[in-house]
């Protein structure tokens, strides 16, 4: 088994600006941005008839400051979309369907909505953004300082590319509610992330809401459902908390694929709370179970675990987790990893050439952990080039 290489670029570069920070102890939630997709107190209904005629106002008439909620009436195809207005700042924008759930397509290749500094942009309630199956690039793009926020009743789907991509100093997107599901990203080399792709200093915190159904193919990286992931070595490290929701029935298809639910690569994962389950892992040459942790993979980076569950998840080495020089930490305080013996919701790790491959935990090259880690266990480890530290109920291959 060959240690996991960090490969090309999975979306588009900008300028870098010093790292902000989020405590992952803490919920972030879009409540204290002062947004709201179920009510228009404290917002300016947008005028016009037509979404692209809305943007185009916003464009011309946007303050600073100021909370604009447009109403979303009918079904429609709009250019690729830059939110940024020049000189303002502070602008929040809560995008909301009428009646009944109405879908924002696009006209032509590209990003539906490009989120840029002091920009926050809130999909409300029946309102979903797709791809139609044929969009490659990413479908929302969220960059330094801009904020994209999804409520309960959103949805973004069926993107040839992530369906959201975020990158940049303070870029950030909350996820409250809503569903990203049946996005599939497949390139010649690499792909991170089919539901949601976290590069550069970015950082995503999930409150709730499902990632599912989203597939990486044909490639040497992986993330089906969440990838968090460095492109270089200048300290821009990425960050994911989950505090809720589900990441669920992913899949990561290629010749060395890791992650099934979710990746980690230089970054740091904190799973407060939610559900990671169902998600898969395939060899790109005859379909086998395969590759490198079916919940979550880790290279290089931090996972800490003090709540939730992963369950159901299949690999060839690490079915539940796979870590490879990096520090990990399950706390006594909460949070199951099923194992060999959770009946229905085990994960499983089956490799042709070897036994004992990790269903619930499999650490690179000496540590696995095949039976569950129950919620009241705590397990630690710290394993690099010059480091191995652990401590637990674990399983050594070379005692």
């Amino acid at each position: 088994m060959a240690i996991f290489t960090a490969c090309g670029d999975g979306g588009e570069d900008e300028n870098i600006l010093p790292p902000g920070t989020i405590s992952s102890s803490s919920v972030v939630s879009s409540s204290s941005l002062d947004v709201s997709s179920s009510s228009t107190d404290g917002m300016m209904i947008v005028p016009g008839t037509g979404l692209a005629v809305k943007l185009q106002w916003l464009s011309d008439n946007a303050e600073s400051d100021t909370e604009y909620l447009i109403l979303v009436d009918e079904a429609e195809a709009i250019a690729p979309h830059t939110l940024s207005y020049s000189g303002k700042t502070g602008i929040s924008i809560t995008l909301k369907g009428t009646g009944a759930e109405r879908t924002v397509s696009l006209t032509q290749n590209g990003t539906l909505f490009e989120i840029q500094a002091g920009v926050t942009l809130t999909l409300g309630e029946n309102i979903t953004l797709t791809g139609s199956g044929t969009n490659t690039s990413e479908l929302v793009v969220v960059y330094n300082n801009g904020t994209l926020v999804m409520k309960d009743g959103a949805k973004i789907t069926d993107n040839k590319r992530s369906g959201v991509y975020i990158s940049g100093a303070n870029a950030l997107f909350i996820m409250d509610g809503g569903e990203i599901t049946d996005n599939y990203h497949s390139t010649a080399s690499s792909a991170h992330g089919g539901g949601v792709s976290i590069m550069y200093r970015g950082s995503f915190v999930m409150n709730g809401g499902l990632i599912a159904r989203n597939t990486v193919d044909n490639s040497v990286c992986g993330g089906g459902g969440v990838s968090v992931y460095r492109t270089r070595d200048d300290g821009a490290i990425a960050s994911f908390i989950m505090n809720g929701g589900e990441i669920s029935d992913n899949i990561t298809n290629g010749w060395s694929a890791y992650g099934g639910g979710v990746e980690i690569d230089g970054g740091t994962f904190t799973m407060n709370n939610g559900r990671i389950s169902g998600n898969k892992m395939y060899h790109a040459y005859d379909g086998e179970i395969s590759g490198e942790g079916g919940g979550v993979f880790t290279l290089d980076g931090t996972f800490t675990m003090t709540g939730g569950v992963i369950a159901g998840n299949s690999a060839g080495w690490g079915g539940g987790v796979n870590l490879q020089r990096s520090v990990f930490e399950k706390t006594a305080g909460g949070g199951v990893i099923y194992g060999s013996n959770g009946g229905e919701n085990a994960n499983t790790a089956w490799d042709q050439y070897n036994d004992d491959t990790g269903s619930a935990i499999y650490f690179y090259n000496n540590l696995h952990r095949e039976t569950t880690v129950n919620a009241d266990e705590r397990l630690y480890a710290h394993v690099d080039y010059n480091t191995e530290t652990y401590e637990g109920n674990w399983l050594e291959y070379y005692p």
